[in-house]
């Protein structure tokens, strides 16, 4: 057996028994995946504290997988934002490759999906009324408590034992990747989610500064702007150039989405090699809003607003006020991604102007010659994923079908869907997405055709690469324009933490008001409606707040994952 193999293992089947210890049931519906399974199941009941200690010393390879997993009429429900899909399908039943998985293992699935964009309130009231289904996909690094709080309170059980007993390909993946398994166990080691996982980090980096091209070059630039200082020459000329033509000088410079979007997306701030909220400083946990380099970025802000060169209605921003703007021509610059950013826009805008282009820039530094240090990039675990909950009486066959889409067959089903329908492989080898993605001939824009078709834009239990990116992200200036945000080096960025129960009942209740207060207070500095000399006394307030005890708290999550192995 690989030796990275056994080891994880080993430590899984440790885990399990830890998690087995301290919960004293979780075996309810989990003990029972061994009796409802098929009968070519070898493997031993999933959840009893005894198993584990038996199996742990083994660290036995995990069951084959073969296909079908089962010959048997077994349905799993399914609850999961429907996602990038909406508009494209009703539910995720009718997703070609969900269709697809369904063939190939067997086991059929029947979905359930929150109304668009109430996936948070519907979670937290699916888990009320404890009516849960066999499987649920989302961020559950974001729910109250942690993971470890739905575990102890029975709602999904710990994956150890499933995986060690019935997930090769996982298992394989995990051992060969030690970023992605750290970042998707919790700090006692127990897995609790089949990953989304990031296998390249281009993909995890997917948003920055981005301009109209084809208007900077109107601008008699000589070089693309590199520095707080060459932005602020940018954007005067915007603001003095009629830029749109229509003689009413409404072009406005830049677009921010409010104080939010800048906490993942660093833009001017990270030049100070801080971040607006919590950041990793070599192992210590700081908050940017109350360092005097935070004072620094806000008086930048303070600069750029008293010269319009921010548009006014960005201190309260939203993206449907940012694509009337640019969809109508009044907007230079704005913070925002690659497919739902300068990919919709061009489609968009192009047809009727033909010179249209978008170009992402590097994320500003404080001196020429400076290497961009903070960007927007999320993990390797992008902290989705699906979890089997306590009422599933089939977890041998849920970790099958998951395990599935880790193999090298479920990855090209997962990221490429069907050959000669959605792709096809070309003579050297490389696959292609059809004109059924690229040129949909309905008219759906390629996410679109892709949330329709595969799973790779889902926060499923799926591993992607960066091969699919470069046909969706097909475009010259998104190929080139990637590379200046994965120039950023993003090592205040902290990982994914889990916190106790305690822990996150704590930091919600002072985070709550301290958010608000932020906000207010950046608006207000930037605004110019409160003067940076008051910089100190908000600084205090924000003590008085406990932002230090937020910090202490993170602190210990950040102090936990150092630690795991």
């Amino acid at each position: 057996m690989n030796q990275k193999k056994k080891a994880l293992l080993s430590v899984l089947l440790a885990a399990s028994m830890l998690t087995a210890a301290g919960c004293s049931s979780g075996s309810g519906s989990a003990s029972s995946a061994a009796p409802s399974s098929t009968a070519t199941s070898s493997a031993a009941p999933a959840s009893s504290a005894a198993a584990s200690s038996e199996a742990a010393p083994a660290a036995a390879e995990p069951e084959e997988l073969t296909l079908p997993i089962t010959t048997e009429d077994i349905t799993l429900t399914f609850w999961a934002d429907i996602g990038k899909a909406a508009g494209a399908v009703k539910t995720l039943n009718d997703n070609l490759t969900y269709q697809e998985i369904e063939k190939r293992t067997g086991v059929k699935l029947e979905f359930q999906h929150p109304p668009v964009g109430s996936a948070k309130e519907q979670f937290n009231l699916l888990i009320a009324s404890r009516n849960l289904p066999d499987l649920i996909q989302y961020d559950w690094l974001t729910v109250p408590g942690g993971p470890g709080a739905y575990i102890r309170d029975k709602v999904i059980i710990p994956l150890n034992e499933p995986v060690a007993q019935w997930a090769p390909n996982l298992t394989k993946v995990l051992a060969e990747n030690e970023k992605i398994r750290k970042q998707q166990e919790m700090d006692d080691g127990t897995y609790y989610v089949f990953p989304a996982v990031y296998a390249d980090r281009e993909l995890a980096v997917s948003n920055g500064p981005t301009i109209r091209y084809d208007w900077f070059q109107k601008l008699g630039i000589n070089k693309k702007p590199t520095t707080i200082d060459d932005w602020t020459e940018m954007l005067r000329k915007v603001r003095s150039t009629d830029l749109n033509g229509n003689g009413a000088g409404d072009v406005q410079g830049i677009f921010l989405q409010g104080k939010e979007s800048l906490d993942g997306q660093p833009f001017i701030i990270g030049a100070w090699g801080i971040r607006q909220e919590f950041y990793n400083d070599n192992g210590t946990v700081k908050f940017g809003g109350i360092q005097p380099e935070y004072k620094e970025f806000l008086a930048v802000m303070n600069s750029w607003y008293n010269e319009g060169l921010i548009d006014p209605e960005s201190l309260a921003g939203t993206a449907k006020i940012q694509d009337t703007k640019l969809s109508s021509n009044k907007l230079f610059a704005y913070i925002g991604g690659m497919g739902n950013g300068i990919t919709r826009y061009t489609a968009m805008m192009k047809p009727e102007n033909p010179d249209f282009q978008l170009m992402p820039l590097p994320y500003p530094v404080l001196n020429e010659g400076d290497v961009p240090t903070e960007g927007q990039e999320q993990p390797a675990f992008n902290n989705g994923g699906v979890a089997i909950t306590t009422a599933c009486q089939y977890v041998r066959e849920a970790t099958k079908l998951f395990d599935y889409n880790y193999s090298e067959e479920g990855h090209i089903l997962t990221n490429w869907g069907v050959e000669g329908v959605t792709y096809e492989t070309g003579p050297d080898g490389n696959l292609k997405y059809t004109d059924l993605i690229l040129n949909n001939p309905d008219g759906l824009s390629r996410e679109q055709a892709m949330a329709k078709y595969t799973i790779w834009q889902t926060s499923s239990a799926v591993m992607k690469y960066k091969d699919v990116l470069n046909q969706r992200d097909s475009l010259p200036e998104q190929i080139e324009g990637r590379k200046e945000w994965l120039a950023c080096t993003n090592r205040a960025l902290l990982p994914p933490l889990t916190p106790t129960q305690e822990e996150s009942s704590e930091y919600a209740s002072l985070m709550n008001e301290i958010r608000t207060y932020t906000t207010e207070m950046f608006n207000q500095f930037v605004s110019g409606k409160t003067s940076l000399d008051k910089f100190d006394d908000y600084v205090q307030t924000l003590k008085g707040m406990g932002i230090e005890r937020a910090i202490e708290l993170t602190q210990a999550q950040l102090d936990r994952y150092d630690s795991r192995p």
